[in-house]
């Protein structure tokens, strides 16, 4: 078996173990050697809830409601071979599902229901030369208006900016660059005129003044 990873669901209170064969293990051996549940949500309804396994290249949804439901999916999504999803968000109206894929610095956007593939997009900027070892996808987040979706990315150090169109379907806007080194998370303070990211590497946490037509940020204040 790859791996196993524990999954737990509050209103059930149930504690139970997934494991996948091994065919399910992803190609990149530095980060995908077993399963990697990297996190748990839940669908708008309530009704089903998902896990993001970076290992396994796979967002697997539970019935966990159900006696026994956390034993296995209901519905699995399969990512492209070395993707590596790591978190998801839904639309606001709860139409679309939005994956951040860790390990290939791209998103990825499904129709929510049936799940449906709409398309992939990549988060770094044409002609970009690191290597997919070289950086890293993390945080994603949408707007309050549901209009734009941001996404951190680790090593080229930028969050990328996406128009969210009605069909689920995303348009670059722009991939701004940070200040700081591996903006590990990031929030838009209320308000929406600022943000704050945490970068680990350089040990911080640097507020940006955040242009919303221009998709572009500005680091604010000094630090040492």
């Amino acid at each position: 078996w790859s791996g196993v990873y524990g999954v737990m669901a509050l209103d059930s209170r149930e504690l139970t173990t997934a494991a996948l064969p091994n065919d399910a293990v992803g190609p990149r051996k530095d980060r995908q050697q077993k399963a990697f549940a990297h996190q748990t949500f839940y669908t708008p309804d309530g009704k089903l809830m998902g896990v993001c396994d970076l290992g396994c290249d796979r967002v697997n949804f539970y019935d966990y409601k159900k006696p026994g439901g956390l034993e296995k999916p209901v519905i699995t999504l399969k990512a492209d071979p070395g993707d590596g999803p790591r978190h998801a968000i839904f639309s606001n109206d709860g139409k679309f599902l939005f994956v951040v894929n860790e390990l290939s610095s791209t998103v990825t956007s499904y129709k929510a229901g049936d799940f449906t593939r709409i398309g992939k997009w990549s988060m770094l900027p044409e002609g970009c030369t690191l290597k997919e070892t070289e950086t890293k996808a993390a945080a994603i987040k949408l707007t309050a208006d549901g209009k734009l979706l941001m996404a951190s990315n680790r090593g080229h150090d930028s969050i990328a900016f996406f128009d969210v169109g009605k069909n689920g379907m995303l348009r670059l806007r722009n991939v701004a660059k940070l200040k700081g080194r591996f903006p590990r998370d990031f929030e838009l303070m209320p308000g929406e005129k600022f943000m704050v990211v945490g970068h680990k590497m350089s040990n911080e946490i640097q507020v940006y003044r955040f242009d919303r037509d221009r998709c572009a940020l500005e680091p604010v204040g000094e630090h040492d």
